[in-house]
């Protein structure tokens, strides 16, 4: 118990030495996101929607598909409601964006 709760201790010292907060994926809140980013999203949020037993039974479709790939099958109701919520995510984000650049854009500058 001890030299489990030591080399915990060391690791998250190390951790802590070696990084220095600088996150290199932190992406730039003016620019459009993609599919994939808002399809991330909407997969963490349905994950914190569902109860332990639909993401088992989410986790548990969702290998099956990825290590067969190859077998045609339909696409279970989760990713359907997921490429939903990842479509409205993603607009959203889009017509904000839009929105601001347009904003931005109306404004008479005498000055640069």
């Amino acid at each position: 118990m001890a030299l489990v709760g030591a080399s915990t201790g060391v690791g998250v010292a190390l951790l802590k030495v070696i990084d220095n907060g600088d996150d290199p994926y932190k992406r730039d809140p003016k620019e459009k996101m993609s599919m994939e980013e808002a399809r991330f999203i909407a997969m963490v949020k349905d994950a914190k929607e569902s109860s332990w037993q639909e993401n088992l039974e989410n986790a548990a479709s969702a290998q099956d598909r990825f290590m067969l790939p190859g077998r045609q099958r339909d696409s279970p109701k989760f990713m359907t409601e997921i490429d939903r919520r990842s479509m409205k995510i993603m607009k959203k984000q889009h017509a904000k964006i839009d929105r601001e650049k347009a904003e931005e854009d109306t404004a008479t500058k005498f000055w640069k």
